[in-house]
C-alpha cells in the first residue's frame, strides 16, 4: 500500500504522492505496487497463470493531461490513454479491468475472488491506483461541491466534503488450499461480497439508505455470516452532507432498530479520499486494525450531526473481540460495493 498521508489531515490541501513519471501516473504506481507484491511471491509456488483486476479509474487521464500542459502529446500519454495496460510483464493470465469510480478499489478485490472461484486462474493480482490530481480532476470535484473548504470531518455537523488524496493498494488473492500447500501464511481471508447499482441521482446518494441497507445484507448472505457476527464496519464516510446522512440512516435501520451494536468508523480523515483507490486501501487498513483487535474512532468527527446520530459510530478506538469486517464504497454513478472479510491473527 502507499498513499500520500497517513496522520489526521487538518487542512484541505489535496495529497499528492512525491512521484513523477513519463506514464500516466495512476498507471505508473499500479505496476510499481503489482511487482512489489509479484516480488514476494515464494520462489517454489510457480503458478502457470497469473490473473489481475488491479484498475485504475481514470485511465491514462494524468499522463493526457500532463502532454496537454506541455503543449505536446507524447506517443507514451496516448499509449497510457488507450490501451490501460497496468499489468507487470510477467502476467499472462486473464486482466480484468473494473472501472467503477470510488467504488473500483472494492470492485477489484470482488472481481479478483470471482476469477480464482472460476478456477480462471491460480493467483491473482487486486487492487487500485490512483494518482490524477491535476486542477482539471480537483476543480472537476468543486464544480460539483463535493471538496472540503476547511478539513474532512465525516459525520461532524460541520463537515463540507472530503479532502482528494492520492494512494493505491494492491494483493496478491490465492486459494486457501494453495496457500496452505505451500505453506503461505495469509493476512486475511475474503468472506463474501455484494456489488450492485444505486437507483440514486448518479452524483449521490441522497434519500437513498436502502440501497446501502441492501448492499450490506447481500454481502452477509454471500459471506453465509450473521450481522452479530461483524467485528467492525469500514464506511465510506466522505465527509459530504449526503453521503454521511444516508450511512448514518442505514446502519440505523440494520443495527440500532435491532439492538445490534456493530463498530463503525471513516478513516478519510487520515488517509484523504483516495477516489478510486480508496476501497483498497481502506481494506488493507480494515485487515491491519482488526489483526490489532482495534476498532478505529472516526477520525476527525469532534460534533457528531443530529442526523448522523448512529449508537455504531465511534467518536473514540474501541477494542475488539472478533475479526471479521465489512468494507463499503460507493462510486459517482451509482456503483457499490461491499466487501467482507476476516483478518487473521
Amino acid at each position: 500500500m502507499e498513499i500520500a498521508c497517513r496522520e489526521l489531515i487538518t487542512d484541505c490541501r489535496p495529497r499528492r504522492l512525491e512521484f513523477d513519471s513519463e506514464s500516466d501516473r495512476s498507471n505508473f504506481l499500479a505496476i510499481k505496487l503489482s511487482e512489489k507484491v509479484i516480488g514476494r511471491i515464494p520462489f517454489s509456488f510457480n503458478p502457470i497463470r497469473t490473473g489481475s483486476t488491479v484498475t485504475v479509474s481514470k485511465p491514462g487521464l494524468q499522463g493526457i493531461l500532463s502532454s496537454l500542459d506541455s503543449g505536446k502529446i507524447t506517443s507514451k500519454a496516448w499509449a497510457d490513454f488507450i490501451s490501460n495496460r497496468i499489468v507487470p510483464d510477467n502476467v499472462k493470465g486473464p486482466v480484468v479491468t473494473n472501472i467503477s469510480a470510488c467504488a473500483t478499489g472494492l470492485f477489484s478485490f470482488v472481481r479478483g475472488a470471482m476469477l480464482l472461484t472460476n478456477d480462471e486462474c491460480d493467483i491473482c493480482l487486486a487492487g487500485a491506483a490512483e494518482a490524477t490530481l491535476h486542477p482539471f480532476v480537483v476543480g472537476g470535484f468543486k464544480r460539483m461541491g463535493v471538496i472540503s473548504k476547511t478539513r474532512p470531518r465525516p459525520f461532524d455537523k460541520n463537515r463540507d466534503g472530503f479532502v482528494p488524496a492520492e494512494g493505491g493498494a494492491v494483493a496478491l488473492l490465492m486459494r486457501e488450499a494453495d496457500a496452505v500447500s505451500e505453506g503461505i501464511k495469509s493476512v486475511a481471508k475474503i468472506l463474501g461480497w455484494a456489488m450492485m447499482q444505486s437507483d440514486s441521482n448518479p452524483v449521490s446518494v441522497k434519500e437513498n439508505e436502502h440501497n446501502i441497507v441492501e448492499l450490506i445484507q447481500l454481502a452477509l448472505t454471500n459471506a453465509e455470516i450473521k450481522k452479530q457476527d461483524l467485528a467492525y464496519i469500514h464506511l465510506h464516510g466522505t465527509g459530504t452532507k449526503q453521503n454521511d446522512i444516508a450511512e448514518a440512516k442505514a446502519l440505523r435501520i440494520i443495527f440500532d432498530k435491532k439492538n445490534i451494536f456493530i463498530p463503525a468508523s471513516s478513516t478519510k480523515a487520515l488517509t484523504g479520499h483516495c477516489l478510486g483507490a480508496a476501497g483498497a486501501v481502506e481494506t488493507i487498513i480494515t485487515i491491519e486494525f482488526l489483526k490489532n483487535g482495534m476498532a478505529p474512532a472516526s477520525f476527525g468527527l469532534e460534533d457528531i450531526d443530529p442526523e448522523c446520530q448512529c449508537d455504531c459510530i465511534l467518536q473514540n478506538n474501541m477494542r475488539l473481540q472478533k475479526s471479521i469486517g465489512i468494507i463499503l464504497s460507493y462510486g459517482f454513478g451509482g456503483q457499490m460495493a461491499a466487501l467482507v472479510i476476516e483478518a487473521e491473527k
